[in-house]
């Protein structure tokens, strides 16, 4: 799949996300005004009691780390599962003009 494919949404009648209405939208900042995130990962153990298989489980949950202060962005998680000791770390951000 090339990008062109990956902006489309490969979708027949889906509307395209072309590379013209992606200069118009907002670039995600974090609080501390850095633009670039890279991604980590937490890993969730989950118990066999608690497991649809019945067997004790790790899995993958990915994070979007700000690369200027190392923080976890709030408004970049799906959902509010993060330990508290990360959680203790993140900052909002803010959607602020391509500019």
């Amino acid at each position: 799949m090339d990008r062109n494919d990956k902006l489309s949404g490969g979708q027949m009648g889906v509307p395209r996300i072309t590379p013209e209405i992606l200069k118009m939208a907002k670039t995600v900042k974090c609080s501390c005004g850095g633009m670039l995130f890279k991604q980590s990962i937490v890993f969730k153990k989950i118990s066999a009691i608690l497991s649809p298989s019945g067997k004790e489980e790790i899995l993958p949950i990915d994070v979007m780390v700000c690369e200027t202060c190392n923080r976890v962005n709030k408004e970049l998680l799906q959902y509010d599962i993060l330990p508290a000791e990360i959680m203790e770390k993140t900052v909002l951000i803010s959607n602020t003009d391509n500019k």
